[in-house]
């Protein structure tokens, strides 16, 4: 079933959505990235876009370089994307509510259905400090 994912970035009125398919109604968050950054790496890939923004991140020395540009030619790893994500949620780095509830742990399980309103709240972090 399709689901429908929204990020959110403090100070930012727009959102980003993407949809998924998720293959089964029920999952762990850490499943969940899985797939939402399993298919954000495989549209990256197919087209290596000057800018991106989604959940993963491109490297800290690309940003200070090329701000949010990527390298024209960097193909990303899905695997070792999902784990920084896994990683940058466990740090804080963004935080999920699924039907405006906070999910605490990677390992928590969430009911999927196509009406589940999933949010992605990304952490900004401030600059100079």
């Amino acid at each position: 079933m399709q689901v429908r994912l929204v990020d959110e970035t403090p100070g930012r009125v727009e959102q980003l959505w993407l949809s998924i398919e998720a293959p089964k109604e029920r999952l762990t968050l850490r499943e969940l990235i899985r797939l939402r950054v399993e298919r954000e790496v495989q549209r990256y890939n197919a087209c290596l876009p000057e800018r991106y923004h989604g959940l993963i991140e491109v490297e800290q020395a690309e940003r200070i370089l090329q701000g949010d540009r990527t390298a024209p030619d960097k193909v990303l790893d899905a695997r070792e994307q999902v784990e920084k994500a896994c990683r940058s949620f466990e740090r804080h780095g963004f935080f999920v509510s699924v039907d405006g509830r906070s999910i605490g742990s990677l390992e928590e399980e969430i009911l999927i259905a196509p009406e589940t309103d999933i949010r992605f709240l990304k952490i900004v972090p401030l600059m100079g400090g």
